[in-house]
């Protein structure tokens, strides 16, 4: 079968010799007190820049013309509705 095998014992060495000198203030070891939301859209955004070699302005440029697009035809949908009732209890 085939099995994935990991040793931590880099990080235990270096608990180990933090804990020793009293640097436990300069050395954050303990990864539940990490903010994953923020440390995950930093690595998205150094994947898209580093290894994608994707351009963010020209992201962020398609989605603000997506999103017009979207609220120009939302607003045309509306005044059609809105024209259109009017229309029936007019007539």
């Amino acid at each position: 079968m085939h099995e994935w095998t990991f040793q931590r014992d880099n990080c235990s060495n270096l608990a180990r010799k933090v804990k020793m000198f009293n640097d436990r203030d300069m050395v954050k070891l303990d990864l539940r007190a990490m903010n994953w939301e923020k440390y995950v859209a930093i690595y998205q955004m150094g994947v898209r820049k580093f290894i994608l070699k994707q351009d963010f302005k020209s992201t962020a440029r398609l989605r603000l013309s997506r999103l017009y697009w979207i609220h120009q035809i939302t607003k045309m949908c509306s005044i059609t509705i809105l024209l259109w009732i009017i229309y029936r209890v007019v007539y």
